[in-house]
């Protein structure tokens, strides 16, 4: 499942994701969990009044990557600061993260422009009354995701690139 909320030009999207990790061998290879990106959405309004707004969402500029090679162990969450072109820069791995995923998302959110800064998108136009007044649904959202992504796998093909099959 993916969903994603847009704040002005700040969209923040969540998947859920199991993969195969070609940089991983051994028995622990599948990482499972969810993926939350900071994009940015840039809005279009063409055509009639009753024209439907079009929006495009950028690849991320930050990537959340709460992942685990095994249910409920917690051991690949780290994030990406840095993402250039959708592609991720290093993993940071931050124990605060790590230790609960959810509350370290929450208080990003309760100070994004110091997140911002840190990501080096200090100058989005977000819409803050906005985001104040769903900032609790997204971490509503986020914390039922998590603990379903870490309830025992189901069994999982997966493709050529090593994502899991949609069944």
């Amino acid at each position: 499942m993916q969903i994603a909320w847009k704040f002005g030009q700040l969209a923040i999207t969540a998947e859920e994701i199991d993969f195969v990790d070609p940089a991983e061998t051994g028995p622990d290879v599948r990482e499972r969990g969810l993926r939350i990106e900071f994009r940015v959405a840039d809005e279009h309004r063409e055509g009639s009044i009753y024209a439907s707004d079009r929006w495009t969402v950028q690849p991320a500029f930050c990537r959340l990557d709460l992942l685990e090679s095994g249910p409920g162990r917690g051991d690949r969450v780290h994030w990406h600061p840095a993402v250039e072109d959708g592609e991720p820069g290093d993993r940071v791995f931050d124990s605060a993260l790590t230790a609960d995923p959810v509350a370290w998302i929450r208080e990003q959110l309760q100070d994004l422009p110091a997140f911002l800064r840190r990501t080096g998108k200090p100058d989005l136009a977000v819409d803050w009354e906005s985001l104040d007044a769903e900032r609790d649904g997204i971490i509503d959202w986020l914390q039922h995701a998590h603990s379903r992504s870490r309830r025992p796998w189901p069994a999982a093909s997966h493709d050529e690139r090593g994502l899991a099959l949609k069944s």
